[in-house]
């Protein structure tokens, strides 16, 4: 199934007339269209009360298939945004970051962590095959970058994926 990750800073989530402006406009969206749509948390420090994040994440949940939070891969909060309601949590590499060994490592190190929670999870900006690889053998739920975008210029339903490419 094809979602639709729309990014939601902390920033936005502490003031309470743009969040209220947030949740007017998910309410705008149609029931049939809201099952497609995950809210992507970004930009919160390590250690956000669970209580605010709870009440915030109840709020959306109400209006979309799903609430997943991007962290930082070393983050320490992962039992508190589960117990506030994220269901995905992920994390994105760098863009100025040179693909290196390490990122296999922080793949590794983030799916164990996450999986203490049993929070699914996902990685961005994966730049090369064997990271996407990694990335399927690990079983990440979902993840993206250019070296997948660059398999294809065909948008459309995807019936099938060759994973032997990779």
């Amino acid at each position: 199934i094809a979602l639709v990750s729309i990014p939601l800073s902390y920033s936005t989530l502490s003031r309470p007339h743009a969040r209220q402006d947030f949740l007017a406009g998910l309410k705008t969206v149609p029931a049939e269209l809201q099952r497609y749509l995950v809210v992507t948390l970004t930009g919160f420090p390590d250690g956000v009360p669970t209580a605010a994040l709870s009440e915030n994440v109840h709020l959306i949940k109400n209006h979309v298939r799903g609430v997943s939070a991007r962290v930082h891969p070393e983050t320490n909060s992962l039992k508190s945004l589960k117990e506030a309601g994220i269901q995905i949590v992920g994390f994105k590499f760098p863009e100025a970051e040179t693909v290196s060994a390490k990122m296999e490592q922080t793949m590794q190190s983030f799916k164990t962590n996450a999986s203490k929670f049993g929070l699914n999870i996902f990685v961005r900006n994966l730049k090369r095959k064997d990271l996407v690889r990694t990335a399927i053998d690990l079983e990440y739920d979902y993840f993206s970058g250019p070296v997948i975008a660059d398999l294809s210029d065909y948008v459309g339903p995807v019936r099938e994926v060759d994973l032997s490419s990779f």
